[in-house]
């Protein structure tokens, strides 16, 4: 399907529920490729969760990152990835109350686990 007027003639609460069911980060920086519309549209997706990977260039990204105000305004998450590759981080969410939280999604599989 390569109709160019897909973005125009579907609803943009569509587009976004659409592209709101995306789980590829990689698929989400490819769809803002295709067009104005969708850059616009697919950046706050995109931008939601910021990975810092634990990297001897991570202070590097992460200022090269907050130097874009245009994207920071986008994330709502934060995850410090513990080991490239792993599924081992820690979350800073807000809460409820706009207050940063913490938290580790691994934990409860560790609590049954021997020290």
């Amino acid at each position: 399907m390569n109709n160019p007027q897909i973005a125009p003639i579907l609803p943009p609460e569509l587009i976004d529920a659409i592209i709101s069911e995306v789980d590829s980060k990689q698929a989400l920086l490819n769809l803002r490729l295709t067009s104005k519309s969708f850059r616009e549209m697919a950046t706050p997706h995109a931008f939601r969760t910021f990975d810092i990977p634990m990297k001897s260039n991570a202070a590097k990204l992460v200022a090269e990152f907050l130097e874009a105000p245009h994207l920071v305004k986008f994330v709502h998450k934060l995850r410090v990835n513990a080991q490239e590759g792993t599924k081992a981080f820690w979350d800073v969410i807000k809460d409820t109350e706009g207050n940063d939280v913490v938290m580790h999604p691994n934990l409860d599989e560790r609590e049954g686990e021997p020290s």
